[in-house]
C-alpha cells in the first residue's frame, strides 16, 4: 500500500535529491544546523563536513539502486503518488487516512530544501499536500 510506498520509494529517493550535489547538500545542512541551534563555528564545520559526507552517501545509495538521475526517479515516484490520487481528494478517498499522513509527512521533511519547489511543481501533489495540511 501507500505506507510501504512511502518507506520503499519516497524515503529512499529523497536523500539523493537533497544531497544531489555539494551546493544543495550545503543548503540542506545550513538549515539543519540552524534549527539545531549550534554555535556559529560548529554550524560551519557541521554543514561543510555533513554536506560532503552526505553527497557521497547519497551517490552510493543511488548507484546501489541503479538510479542514474535522482530527479527523474523522484518524478516517477511523484507520478505514482499522483496516479494513486486519480481524481480523489486523498489517498484514502474523501477523507485522509494514515497513508496520506505518512506520505505527506515524508514530503514535509524536505519542505525547507531546494527540492521542495520541484515537488510542489507537480500540481496534483501540491493540491493534495495542501488538503492534507489543512486537516
Amino acid at each position: 500500500g501507500w505506507v510501504r510506498f512511502a518507506d520503499d520509494e519516497l524515503v529512499q529517493i529523497l536523500p539523493a535529491n537533497i544531497y544531489r550535489n555539494i551546493p544543495e547538500a550545503l543548503h540542506s545542512f545550513k538549515y539543519i544546523t540552524k534549527i539545531g541551534k549550534f554555535p556559529r563555528w560548529k554550524r560551519y564545520y557541521l554543514a561543510l563536513g555533513g554536506a560532503i559526507a552526505m553527497t557521497i552517501v547519497a551517490k552510493k545509495g543511488i548507484k546501489k539502486r541503479g538510479i542514474t538521475d535522482p530527479r527523474k526517479a523522484l518524478q516517477e515516484s511523484l507520478q505514482k503518488l499522483s496516479a494513486g490520487l486519480s481524481g480523489k481528494k486523498f489517498l484514502g478517498g474523501d477523507t485522509p487516512d494514515v497513508a496520506d499522513l505518512v506520505c505527506a509527512g515524508v514530503l514535509s521533511s524536505v519542505r525547507e530544501m531546494r527540492v521542495w519547489p520541484f515537488i510542489v511543481a507537480q500540481k496534483a501533489i501540491a493540491e493534495w499536500y495542501q488538503r492534507v495540511q489543512k486537516t
